[in-house]
Parts: C-alpha cells; structure tokens; sequence
C-alpha cells in the first residue's frame, strides 16, 4: 500500500455538483483550477527562500509549496499532471483515492525506452511531491472552483514489482473532483522533456488553460505575448537579461518561436496551423523583430489538433447551471 501522509480527514470544502469526464485521443482530461494551474508553475529557479529545518519555501503568484527537498520544479510539475490524467481516467473516480499504473504504461504513454532510468525518475519526483505542501491564497468565496486553502500534502506513494500506487489525501481528492473544472490535455506534454523543452511546456499549458478559461469566446484561441511569457518560469526577465549579455532574441524571443513551433510538428503536435499577429495586425516580420513588437503581438492559434469544441461547449454550459444552482443556494443563506 502507499505511504500515507497524515492529515486531517476532514474535507476542506463544501461539494457542489460534478462535471462530466471525457477522454479521447489525442488529449486526455485533468482537473483544472486557478490553484492547479499556479502549481504547475512552481520552480525553485525563481521566488526561493531557505527556512529552518532544512527545509525551502518557493512561490509562485498565490500557491505557496513547502518541501524538504532540494529540488521542486517541471519535472515533479509532469508528473503531477500525469497523476491527476491517470486519476481522470478512472470509470468512478470520484470516489476513488487509490489507484495504480503499470511502469510499461507510464513508459508508453511518456515515451521512454529504459526501465531503469524511468523507474528511477518516477520514484524521485513521487519522492519529491510527497514531501511537499501547497498552500494557494488567491480564491474567491463564491465560486466554489477556485477556494483557498492552507498548506496540505497531495500524496502518497509506493513502488512494487513494476507498479505505482498512488493514494490521492483526502484534501486533493476533494480539489479534483469537486472544485476544478475539466480541461482537455494533449498528452504530447507528458512526451516532452521537462530540461529540453521546458519552454514547449509551459507554452502547451499556458494554451490549454487559456482555450478551456475562455472557452467559446474567440480569445480562447488567441494570447497577448507578454501574457504568455508571464507563465514561462524556465525564461530569463527582460531585467535579467539587460543585465548580463543582453542577447533578448536568443534568450526570449528564440526560445519561444521555437517552443511554439515543437507543439506543431508534423509527427505529434497540440497545434496545426498558428501565426505570431503584431499590434498592426500584420503577421510579424521575423527578420526584423525586437523585444518590443515580440512582446505587443498575439499568438493566435488558428487550428488546433483535434481540440475536443462539443465537449468545451458542454462543460461551459454545466459549469453555468452549477454556477446558477450556485447563486441560488447562496442567497437563500
């Protein structure tokens, strides 16, 4: 059985109704939050501080992790990810804490040929975010999708003869199930190298989070650069880089046009067809580009790899009557 973390079983929130799982290929579901999202974004490259007991404090915008290991950073990011896909796929997952997956299926579904090395990885990253609370300070009492709430551990976990077991703490039960939304997700993230491509990464999820935020409004297929660069903790600041080489296309502007184009290559992609709009509303002038017209332009998905439409309209109109039932509950209080 899993390690257990101790914890308070006591659910932290009040349930509203559940939303409708869906998973095709090639995207799966996971839960989605703003608390989720910003926890995708943890990286003790940026906003780290020591504290006593060895242990370090990292930040990003309002989730707060606490962890005693070294490291906290994309990889443990993939991999909780992965561990909130697998929990989706579960028939009756809302009222499951416990579930496995075999080594040989996280090699297939991540891309990785030696056991060895992968089992070693996945009990280094479990090792990491079990050890780890997160706090998330940025919530609104009314909407019961995006609660605050202190610090809480998300798991435990063990590793027999070529199995993962997962045991999901009640708090992180509760958040998947009852207070996050469903997003589609291309499972091209769990393929990409969290060193190699961390910039492709966190550029997928900030897409993905951006299409299922906005859903059918036409922003949902558009983002403003400066946006997008906001959520890419693997990049240097434009203070950052004027203070030491100062080479802004090779160190931000490269980075990200080539991050954009590994989502759209042929062979396995999130992205079919997009384009870089400047504020003039001219495609960009690649030849001639500087921080500033990079920074003011739109990347505007214009085709998305069989992006999941009916069932984004479907979650969009339960998520209104969850809302509505919502309002009506709270006012009669």
């Amino acid at each position: 059985m899993p390690k257990k973390n101790k914890e308070n079983n006591k659910s932290l929130f009040k349930t509203p109704h559940k939303i409708p799982i869906y998973n095709e290929n090639p995207y799966g579901t996971i839960s989605q939050s703003n608390a989720l999202n910003n926890i995708f974004r943890i990286n003790d490259k940026r906003n780290t501080k020591e504290l006593p007991f060895n242990k370090k404090q990292i930040q990003t915008d309002a989730v707060t992790a606490i962890t005693k290991k070294t490291h906290l950073g994309l990889a443990e990011a993939q991999m909780l990810d992965y561990i909130n896909y697998r929990f989706n796929q579960l028939s009756d997952h809302e009222h499951i804490k416990c579930f496995s997956f075999t080594l040989k299926e996280y090699m297939k579904d991540t891309g990785r040929k030696d056991p060895k090395t992968t089992r070693n990885a996945i009990k280094q990253r479990l090792d990491i975010i079990a050890s780890t609370t997160y706090s998330y300070d940025g919530g609104d009492k009314k909407n019961p999708y995006n609660q605050s709430f202190g610090a809480h551990p998300l798991l435990g976990y063990d590793y027999k003869q070529g199995k993962i077991y997962i045991e999901l703490t009640d708090f992180f039960h509760d958040l998947l199930v009852y207070h996050s939304m469903p997003m589609a997700y291309y499972k091209l993230m769990f393929k990409l190298d969290p060193r190699k491509d961390a910039t492709a990464m966190y550029i997928l999820r900030t897409l993905i989070e951006n299409k299922r935020i906005n859903k059918t409004s036409p922003r949902a297929n558009r983002i403003r650069v400066k946006t997008l660069l906001a959520k890419i903790p693997s990049l240097p600041s434009y203070d950052e880089v004027m203070k030491t080489n100062r080479h802004i296309y090779d160190r931000i502007i490269a980075p990200v046009l080539k991050g954009v184009e590994r989502l759209a290559q042929p062979d396995e992609r999130a992205i079919t067809r997009y384009s870089f709009i400047g504020s003039d509303a001219k495609p960009l002038d690649y030849d001639s580009l500087d921080y500033d017209s990079f920074l003011n332009a739109d990347l505007i998905i214009e085709e998305w790899n069989q992006y999941p439409e009916a069932d984004l309209e479907k979650w969009d109109k339960k998520q209104k009557q969850i809302r509505k039932k919502q309002e009506k509950k709270n006012n009669k209080k």
